[in-house]
Parts: C-alpha cells; sequence; structure tokens
C-alpha cells in the first residue's frame, strides 16, 4: 500500500504553509488522494513530481557584453533660459 502524506506532512516535505498547497491544489498543480468527502492526502511521489516540474537552472549572463549608454543629454539639468 503506498504511503499517505496528511496536509500537514506534504506541506512540511514541501517546505511551504498548509494554505499555500491548499491554493496549489485549488488550482490544479498538484495531485492528491481524496477520501471520502472531505479527507485529503497526498503521495510523496506525487510531492516529488511537483518539486521537479518547478526545477529552474539559472542562466549566467554573459561579461563579455558592451554596455551601450544613450547620448550625454539624458538626465542633465538644463537651465529654463536653454531650453526652446
Amino acid at each position: 500500500m503506498t504511503q499517505l502524506l496528511t496536509e500537514m506532512e506534504a506541506a512540511t516535505r514541501l517546505r511551504i504553509g498548509e494554505r499555500t498547497l491548499r491554493s496549489i491544489r485549488q488550482r490544479g498543480e498538484i495531485r492528491y488522494v481524496l477520501i471520502g468527502a472531505r479527507k485529503i492526502f497526498y503521495r510523496p511521489e506525487d510531492c516529488e513530481e511537483y518539486l521537479a516540474a518547478r526545477l529552474r537552472v539559472e542562466q549566467s549572463c554573459p561579461t563579455n557584453r558592451k554596455v551601450r549608454r544613450g547620448n550625454g543629454d539624458i538626465g542633465k539639468i538644463i537651465p529654463l533660459s536653454q531650453y526652446r
């Protein structure tokens, strides 16, 4: 038989709050097991699947790019007498 996690156990496993877990469930982003009318449980593999779907890898930014600057007039204060 598959081990079932309570809402609190699943939230702890995912390192999120129970309210956040309920919100994720209501949006259909995580699978769950409904027993009876109100007993909700989560399988450990469904928690792992949820985490795997959100795995991201940060891409490094190229460092040899030259930063383009605008013309020198931007950001300068021009006296009203010189403004046309």
